[in-house]
């Protein structure tokens, strides 16, 4: 597994378990790199997936932001 896929993981599970709720923000790129001791190409690797995922999203100056998840009608 790299490294960037352990910090989308942790982050993901933080979302999914309402640790990290819609609106709140992330830690700055600058924590994580160093919470998990990586650089930040990596972390921004990490942030990239999430956005793909649809999980969060950059907004100028306030940072990485949890989006509110929609569920899909079956």
């Amino acid at each position: 597994m790299y490294k960037w896929q352990r910090i989308a993981n942790d982050l993901r599970d933080r979302i999914n378990s309402r640790d990290l709720t819609p609106g709140d923000s992330l830690p700055s790129e600058s924590e994580l790199g160093e919470r998990y001791e990586v650089t930040h190409a990596t972390v921004r690797r990490a942030l990239v997936e999430l956005r793909i995922e649809g999980l969060v999203m950059p907004e100028q100056g306030r940072g990485v932001r949890v989006l509110e998840r929609i569920e899909p009608i079956l």
